[in-house]
């Protein structure tokens, strides 16, 4: 049962649960640090080089040009258990179907470490998981890449959504 703060960000996260295109965990390889763990600074500029490289095959190569492009992140960090390793949790979204999960974990799995890489699936929870596996008791955060300052003009253009997000100020919802 999610309580304060996590259910906070999942209840927040849900309401997006249209647009999310793949729910993913993302590991390293061990390195030659006290606890075997990645340093987070480094973890970071990994996954953002990932995602640089999967924007471009999206957006192409000048998206960083056009702010309301890219894909949306919600990623969690979290320290695992067991040999407290870094690893992360994300909901990816803005994901075409062209684009093939399996090819991206393998590049994943090229750049860093290892990667699982699922469909989203609204049933399975994982807004919820990634709230409670960052808040509830792994002393992690979540971060939010993307174009979020953008994200009412996202979902008005390109997904299906309620009519409260589809009429402007100006306009009265009966």
């Amino acid at each position: 049962m999610l309580t304060g703060v996590s259910k906070a960000y999942a209840d927040w996260l849900k309401q997006y649960d249209d647009m999310w295109t793949w729910y993913a965990h993302f590991t390293f390889r061990l390195e030659n640090t006290k606890h075997g763990s990645i340093h987070p600074e480094k973890a970071n500029k990994l996954f953002k080089h990932w995602l640089n490289k999967l924007n471009k095959e999206i957006f192409g190569t000048k998206y960083s040009k056009r702010p309301v492009d890219g894909v949306l992140v919600a990623r969690s960090t979290e320290i695992g258990g067991k040999g407290g390793l870094l690893h992360y949790h994300a909901l990816l979204g803005r994901i075409p179907d062209k684009i093939k999960r399996m090819e991206w974990k393998e590049v994943w799995n090229g750049l860093s470490g290892f990667a699982r890489i699922y469909p989203y699936d609204r049933s399975l929870g994982g807004a919820a998981y990634l709230s409670k596996s960052a808040y509830a008791w792994k002393r992690g955060e979540i971060d939010f890449i993307g174009p979020w300052g953008f994200i009412k003009t996202i979902m008005t253009e390109s997904y299906e959504v309620l009519p409260i997000f589809a009429y402007s100020d100006q306009q009265c919802v009966k």
